[in-house]
């Protein structure tokens, strides 16, 4: 049983290359670009005082009159660091080939794979840690900070309008400096025309008194366009607000490991996925830590809890899916697969099976892929998963149907529905 010499390995990760992942995710990631960052956190938490009541001063009745007494509060807003963590697994003979750099190929992916996972859960609320706040889209959207973009309506009048997007966030007391858009949003803009048939939203040729290659501009504040799933134009087209009222930092301890003697194990069935040592693997295992927090404090535009530093450019009338169902029946030796699925409100819904068979052989473990599509004019809910999916079969107790069971949000109108059924009889 012969072990994977760590020697072989170096190369992946030498010490002085191993900062640059965290050098790297900051640069990469849109939400710690455009946020503040604070001081790097020498524990899991921290917290923030925040102003919660601003003072009042009165006017004085007379030369005699009593000077009235007033007060300031605080209260704390609590920043957890939490992990962001991946396993790459390589086998030896990848290693060997020494010409091929495997460093120059694994970093560039673990740093978008960290930003992009930092970034859903800030913007979106994507998969975030139950101690993260709201993502910053739908909360602003549950404040009311919103605007519906119209089909054939106005763009500029909705971003730049008296009522629109822009407005919204200065009515709070806070003063947008930079959006982050959808791809889709740039040809909008480009389309957008003056009564003239020029178009209203150009490019910066000059930031700073200095020539650039040309930047979206609102108001004279940048626009970012991500080249990634970060931004779903089905959900959303743009965000915009104050970004110094969100504040990010990173946890000290941020780790990367060679593993050499491991298992690699699926969660859902505690399944060997990869033993590394008996096949002739490596793996690289990164842990980044890092957490954010919005403090929002009180200021003398808006002191109501109703206020909110961003707001949101959301796409024509979509209406969300909150709910759908799986109806399968479940794989029976000699029984003929099911080759149709009902759909629901809003969505379509097709079944595959793996492996395919006429009729379902003995002994077999048969899984079950049901692609729900969501119709025009509805996309699935942000947080869509495998709790709003009713009839999935139980993968626990006496008796249960299922050994997996893995539901997918791959897009705003597509989720992916996976069951693996337990063996059928002999």
């Amino acid at each position: 049983m012969a072990l994977i010499d760590r020697s072989g390995a170096e190369v992946l990760i030498p010490e002085e290359r191993s900062k640059e992942i965290m050098q790297s995710v900051p640069e990469q990631s849109i939400a710690m670009r455009l946020m503040r960052r604070l001081p790097d956190m020498s524990s899991k938490t921290r917290s923030i005082p925040v102003l919660s009541s601003l003072p009042m001063a009165y006017f004085v009745d007379g030369d005699t009159g009593m000077k009235q007494t007033t007060a300031m509060a605080w209260q704390n807003v609590r920043l957890y660091a939490e992990e962001i963590a991946c396993i790459v697994p390589i086998p030896q003979n990848v290693l060997d080939d020494s010409d091929y750099d495997i460093w120059a190929n694994v970093k560039p992916r673990l740093v978008e794979a960290i930003g992009a996972a930092f970034d859903k859960a800030v913007l979106l609320g994507t998969n975030k840690p139950s101690n993260f706040p709201a993502g910053i889209i739908p909360a602003a959207i549950d404040k009311g900070n919103y605007i519906q973009h119209t089909q054939g309506g106005n763009l500029y009048t909705e971003l730049m309008g008296e009522n629109g997007l822009l407005a919204k966030v200065e009515e709070d007391g806070f003063v947008p400096n930079a959006y982050v858009g959808a791809i889709k949003l740039r040809s909008m803009l480009r389309g957008t025309l003056d009564n003239n048939g020029l178009p209203i939203f150009g490019h910066a040729a000059y930031r700073d008194g200095v020539q650039n290659k040309g930047v979206y501009e609102l108001d004279g504040s940048e626009a970012i366009f991500p080249r990634s799933e970060v931004m779903d134009s089905e959900q959303v087209l743009l965000v915009g607000g104050d970004w110094n009222q969100a504040v990010w930092a990173v946890r000290t301890d941020i780790t990367t490991k060679l593993l050499t003697e491991a298992v690699i194990q699926d969660p859902s069935d505690n399944s060997i996925v990869y033993n590394l040592a008996q096949q002739d693997m490596v793996a690289l295992r990164v842990v980044f830590r890092a957490g954010w927090a919005l403090p929002n404090p009180v200021n003398r535009v808006n002191g109501t809890a109703t206020r909110y530093p961003f707001a949101v450019l959301t796409p024509t009338g979509n209406v969300a899916i909150e709910s759908a169902r799986y109806n399968v029946t479940a794989p029976v030796k000699s029984a003929t697969p099911q080759s149709t699925h009902d759909g629901g409100t809003g969505y379509t819904a097709a079944i595959t099976w793996t492996p395919e068979a006429v009729s379902f052989a003995g002994t077999t473990a048969y899984t079950a892929k049901v692609v729900l599509t969501a119709a025009d004019g509805y996309i699935f809910s942000n947080d869509f998963g495998k709790a709003d999916i009713v009839g999935l079969p139980a993968t626990t107790g006496d008796g249960h149907p299922a050994s997996k069971v893995t539901v997918t949000r791959d897009s705003a109108t597509q989720v992916t529905v996976e069951v693996k059924y337990v063996a059928t009889g002999a």
